[in-house]
């Protein structure tokens, strides 16, 4: 069963709110805020550059490799992005490997939520955070994601 990792992103916004504090579900592509579809094009360049990298580790120096991309290189990654892109990237999960990745208090309720589904199950959210939101989306894990997770 693949499990979810989540990927969370804060962008700092003045409209799209329901009431502070508020779970809403992300409305589909084509009629989501222009903020929300950014959070999720930073999370797609996270993905894209880890996984290759993950790749690049395994062929070179097997899963050793991959567990030190995951661990050193991948908040590397999410902080060169989130620093071009002017948000905040990152992941957690209900199960931390590392304590830096903790989740922040509005993600708890997403992660329990999402404990042991599979990421197809787990919807993307959109928390409203009062001056800013926070998009939230499970990362799939696969191939060689399972060989550790």
């Amino acid at each position: 069963m693949k499990r979810a990792l989540i990927v969370l992103c804060f962008l700092a916004i003045g409209g799209c709110r329901a009431s502070r504090g508020q779970v809403v579900q992300a409305p589909p592509a084509p009629t989501q805020p222009p903020e929300v579809t950014r959070a999720l094009e930073a999370m797609d360049a996270l993905l894209r550059s880890l996984q290759s990298r993950l790749q690049q580790a395994l062929a070179e120096r097997g899963v050793a490799g991959a567990v030190e991309v995951c661990r050193e290189e991948a908040p590397a990654l999410a902080a060169k992005i989130a620093a071009e892109r002017g948000l905040e990237l990152g992941r957690t999960s209900h199960k931390l490997r590392n304590p830096a990745n903790a989740p922040r208090p509005w993600v708890s309720p997403y992660l329990r939520a999402a404990a042991g589904k599979p990421a197809s199950g787990v919807p993307q959210t959109v928390v409203d955070l009062g001056d800013r939101i926070g998009v939230l989306r499970p990362i799939p894990t696969g191939g060689a994601c399972l060989l550790c997770h």
